[in-house]
C-alpha cells in the first residue's frame, strides 16, 4: 500500500519532466521506499517479550518494561509459571508503606490502526491482603477521552493460574502509547505471564500500521549498546562547551518541527555529533559546528507561531540564552530565534500530553544492556533529564536552585566518575536536586545492593521528634527473643551516627520536604551486604549496643500466614456522636451506606494519613458542601512553547441539598502524598473543616514517568496543582489548620495524638 501510495504521488508530480528526469527521480525514491518497509517491519516485529521466555531470570526486565510505583520488586524467575520456563514475579518490599504499589507494564508506542483495544493475561496470587491485584491499561496521547483501569480483576488471597481478560474498549482519538500490565497494592505476591494485546480481536502485531506513525528516527538503530564516545581530562572550557551543548540539544529536541515530526534520532545524532564538536579549539570554530549541525536539520519558516504572555500564565520558558550573540554569534543566535518562531506540528516525535496534559516522554530508549563506563550515555542520562525537567516540570521556579546551572556541574561530576557505581550516583543526586516526592527512582537491582546494601535487618523506621525510631518488624515471623523492641531509638549505625547517615543519604534521595525525605531514608537505614548490622540504641534513657541479623531479600519478603493480619473497617464510630473514616479502604460502592449510617453524628474524621484506595475527590467530598465550590486549579504546558504554563480554570465541587452539617476533621501527615493531598484541598473546602496533623510530602498532581539509560526509570510531578487563589502545594504540602506531630513518648506509650486532637476539636462546642 504505502508503494502504491508513494507512485501515485511520483507521476502527478512529475509527468510533465522528460524521461531522463523521471527515471533518476524514481531511483531516488527506491531507498526511501525500503526504509519505510523497514520501519514497518521493525515496529510490528513485536520484540515485545510478553511470554518472559527470552529474558534471562533476574533484575533485568524485558524491552519496553518498565516497574511503576516504589517499594515493590519485578523479577523474572522460574519457579513458579504458567507456560514455558519462566513468568514474572511482583513483590512488596520490606520498607513498603501504606499507599505503595508496584505496577509492571510494556510500554507500547501506537503505531497500528484499528478499532478496539483488549488485554490479556494470566495471573497467580499468594496472600494477598489489605490491597489487590490486577490487569493494568492506561492510553497516553492528545485529546481527550484517553483510557485508564487499574482494578479490573480485584484478585485476592492465594488463587492458581487464571486467564484474565480486560473489558474491550475503544481505541481513542489521540491515542499515541498504551502501557499494560499487572498491578499489586497491598501484602502478598503476584505471578503474571503470557500477555497479549489485542487489536479488534486479534494480536496488535498483526493490525495494520499507521500511515502516520511511520518515522524515520525509527528506523535508526545505530549506538544501541553503545556510543564510540571516549573522553579524557577535559578543561573547564570542554565542559563548559559541554553544557552549552546540553541546553542546545534539549532546545532543538523540543522546538524544531523536524526532529518534532520524528526525521531524525535524537540521542544518534548527539553521539555523531560529538567527536567533530570536541575538535573546535576555539568559540568561533564551536559556533561554526553548531551552525552547520543546526541547518543540516532543515530550514524552518521563523514563522507562525508567536509566544503569548497572558493573564493566566504562571511560568515562561527560560530561552533568553539563544538570543546572546556574545556566546552564539550573529549567525546562530539569529537561526535558533527563527526556530524558537516556527510554527510546530501538533504531535511531538518525542512528547505528547495525558489526559490531564501532563508530558508523556515518547520513543525514548532506556537502554538496558549499556556500561556506565560509556562517556557517550553517561552525557545522553544528564542532557536528557536535564531538558525533561527544564520544558515540562510545572514546578522549576520551586526547585531551589537555577536549574540551568546544573549541566556544567554535573557533566564534569558524571564524566569524574571512576567507576559505574559512583556514574549512578550523580545520576541519583541529579534527580534528588528536583525535590519533587513524586521523583522516586527505580535503579538497576545490582547498583541498588552493592550501595544500599542487599540484606536487611527486620526493622521499619520512622523518625518521630526527628529521632529514627523502630516502629514495626519487616517479617513477623522473624522476630526473636532479645530483638530491638518498638520504641528503641537508633543512634549509631555500623560505627556512622544516624545524623551522619542521614546526611550522606539525603544527596540521594528526591523530596518535597524534610519530612518526605525521612519517610524515604527510614527505609534505607538498616540495609547491609554483611550478615549483620551493628547498632547502638537508646531505650528509656539507657544506651546499649546490639548486632541486628540481616536476612535476604528471599528471607525477609517470606511469605507469612495468610489473614495473619485483620484488615480494620472502612468507618467506624469512634464515640457513638463521632464517626471515623479511612481513606485508604474506602471506596466509591459503599459510600451512600458510610454516609448514611455517619449522618447523624456531629463530627466525621477522615484520615488521609494514607494513599486514598479510591478516587473520591468529588464522590465523598459532595456530601460536606451545600454549594458548588472551587477547590484547586491546575498549572500545563503545551506542545507550541514548551515550558511555557498556564493556569487551568477552576476544579469544583459538587454540592448535596442533604449535605453533612456536622464538624469535619481531617488527618495528614508526611505519607499525605499526591491523590492524597488532592482529596485534602478538595474536603479541606468545606465551611465546616479544620485540617490537623504535619507537613505532607508536598507531591501533587498526575506523574510522567521518564525512562533514562540503563534502565533507570523515575517520575515527576506532571502538573502544578495550586489553591484557587493561586497559592502553591508543591514542596509546601498542605499545610494543618492545627500542627500536632506523634511524641516519643506519646508513641511508647500507644497513643494516637493526631486522633486524638480531631477528637477534642469535635468535641469543643
Amino acid at each position: 500500500m504505502i508503494f502504491i501510495v508513494f507512485l501515485k504521488l511520483f507521476w502527478e508530480e512529475n509527468y510533465i519532466f522528460e524521461k531522463k528526469f523521471i527515471m533518476k527521480r524514481f531511483l531516488i525514491l527506491i531507498p526511501f521506499f525500503f526504509l519505510l518497509v523497514s520501519i514497518q517491519a521493525q515496529q510490528n516485529a513485536a520484540p515485545y517479550d510478553m511470554t518472559f521466555e527470552n529474558t534471562a531470570p533476574g533484575s533485568i526486565l524485558p524491552y519496553s518494561s518498565i516497574l511503576w510505583g516504589s517499594n515493590y520488586t519485578a523479577t523474572i524467575q522460574t519457579n513458579v509459571v504458567h507456560g514455558g520456563a519462566n513468568s514474572l514475579e511482583l513483590i512488596r518490599n520490606a520498607d513498603a508503606i501504606d499507599g505503595d504499589f508496584g505496577c509492571f507494564v510494556f510500554s507500547i508506542p501506537i503505531t497500528f490502526s484499528g478499532k478496539t483495544i483488549s488485554f490479556k493475561a494470566f495471573m497467580k496470587s499468594q496472600e494477598i491482603t489489605d490491597g489487590y491485584a490486577s490487569l493494568f491499561i492506561r492510553m497516553d496521547g492528545s485529546g481527550s477521552g484517553l483510557y485508564f483501569n487499574n482494578n479490573m480483576s480485584n484478585l485476592k488471597g492465594t488463587k492458581d493460574w487464571a486467564e484474565f481478560n480486560s473489558p474491550t474498549v475503544n481505541l481513542p482519538e489521540g491515542a499515541n502509547r498504551i502501557n499494560i500490565g499487572v498491578i499489586l497494592t497491598g501484602k502478598g505476591s503476584l505471578w503474571a505471564d503470557d500477555f497479549r494485546l489485542l487489536v479488534d480481536g486479534k494480536d496488535f502485531t498483526k493490525a495494520p500500521i499507521r500511515k502516520d506513525r511511520i518515522f524515520a528516527a525509527d528506523a535508526d538503530t545505530a549506538f544501541s549498546t553503545q556510543s564510540n564516545i571516549e573522553l579524557n581530562s577535559l578543561g573547564k572550557s570542554q565542559v563548559e562547551n559541554l553544557a552549552l551543548l546540553c541546553k542546545l540539544w534539549g532546545f532543538l529536541k523540543y522546538y524544531h518541527p523536524a526532529i518534532g515530526a520524528g526525521k531524525f534520532n535524537w540521542d544518534n545524532e548527539l553521539f555523531r555529533f560529538i567527536p567533530r564538536y570536541m575538535q573546535a579549539e576555539t568559540r568561533e570554530a564551536r559556533n561554526d559546528s553548531l551552525l552547520v549541525w543546526v541547518n543540516s536539520l532543515g530550514a524552518v519558516s521563523g514563522k507562525g507561531n508567536k509566544m503569548k504572555i497572558k493573564k493566566n500564565v504562571k511560568l515562561i520558558p527560560e530561552l533568553d540564552w539563544i538570543a546572546d550573540t556574545t556566546v552564539f554569534g550573529t549567525k546562530l543566535s539569529a537561526e535558533l530565534v527563527k526556530i524558537r518562531n516556527s510554527k510546530r506540528g501538533k504531535t511531538n516525535y518525542y512528547v505528547s500530553l495525558g489526559g490531564a496534559q501532563n508530558a508523556s516522554f515518547d520513543h525514548e530508549k532506556s537502554y538496558s544492556n549499556i556500561s556506565w563506563n560509556d562517556d557517550g550515555f553517561r552525557l545522553l542520562t544528564i542532557f536528557r533529564y536535564y531538558n525533561m525537567v527544564e520544558y515540562f516540570f510545572p514546578n522549576k521556579h520551586l526547585i531551589g536552585e537555577n536549574w540551568q546551572n546544573i549541566p556544567a556541574e554535573l557533566i564534569g561530576k558524571i564524566l569524574d566518575a571512576t567507576d559505574e557505581t559512583s556514574a549512578q550516583l550523580v545520576v541519583l543526586e541529579m534527580i534528588a536536586r528536583i525535590n519533587d516526592t513524586h521523583a522516586s527512582v527505580k535503579m538497576n537491582k545490582d547498583f541498588s545492593d552493592n550501595y544500599f546494601g542487599r540484606n536487611y535487618a527486620n526493622y521499619k523506621v520512622s523518625f518521630i521528634e526527628n529521632r529514627a525510631v523502630i516502629t514495626g518488624y519487616i517479617n513477623p515471623n522473624l522476630v526473636k527473643d532479645g530483638d530491638l523492641q518498638l520504641g528503641d531509638v537508633l543512634l549509631d549505625i555500623s560505627g556512622e551516627s544516624v545524623s551522619a547517615k542521614v546526611e550522606r543519604l539525603k544527596k540521594y534521595v528526591s523530596a518535597s520536604n524534610d519530612p518526605a525525605k525521612l519517610r524515604v531514608i527510614g527505609g534505607l537505614l538498616l540495609r547491609s551486604n554483611n550478615r549483620g548490622i551493628p547498632v547502638t540504641i537508646e531505650r528509656n534513657g539507657i544506651t546499649r549496643s546490639a548486632n541486628l541479623p540481616c536476612h535476604s531479600p528471599e528471607a525477609i519478603f517470606a511469605k507469612t500466614a495468610e489473614g495473619s493480619e485483620s484488615t480494620p473497617p472502612t468507618w467506624r464510630f469512634l464515640t457513638p456522636e463521632i464517626g471515623y473514616i479511612y481513606l485508604g479502604t474506602a471506596n466509591k460502592k459503599e459510600l451512600s451506606k458510610m454516609m448514611g449510617e455517619l449522618r447523624l453524628t456531629k463530627g466525621i474524621v477522615i484520615d488521609i494519613r494514607c494513599y486514598p484506595s479510591d478516587f473520591l475527590v468529588f464522590t465523598l467530598s459532595q456530601y460536606f458542601h451545600v454549594k458548588k465550590t472551587a477547590f484547586a486549579k491546575f498549572s500545563r504546558t503545551n506542545l507550541q512553547n514548551p515550558g511555557l504554563f498556564e493556569f487551568s480554570s477552576n476544579m469544583e465541587v459538587p454540592g448535596m441539598k442533604t449535605a453533612y452539617n456536622g464538624k469535619l476533621v481531617i488527618l495528614v501527615n508526611e505519607i499525605t502524598q499526591s491523590s492524597g493531598e488532592y482529596h485534602a484541598m478538595s474536603f479541606r473546602s468545606a465551611s465546616t473543616a479544620t485540617v490537623v496533623g504535619s507537613t505532607t510530602a508536598g507531591a501533587d498532581g498526575n506523574v510522567s514517568p521518564i525512562v533514562l539509560p540503563g534502565g533507570i526509570s523515575s517520575y515527576i510531578s506532571g502538573i502544578g496543582v495550586y489553591y484557587p487563589d493561586g497559592t502553591e502545594t508543591q514542596r509546601v504540602g498542605i499545610v494543618p489548620d492545627v500542627f500536632v506531630a506523634p511524641t516519643l513518648q506519646g508513641y511508647r506509650d500507644g497513643r494516637d495524638e493526631v486522633l486524638e486532637k480531631a477528637v477534642q476539636i469535635i468535641e469543643e462546642q
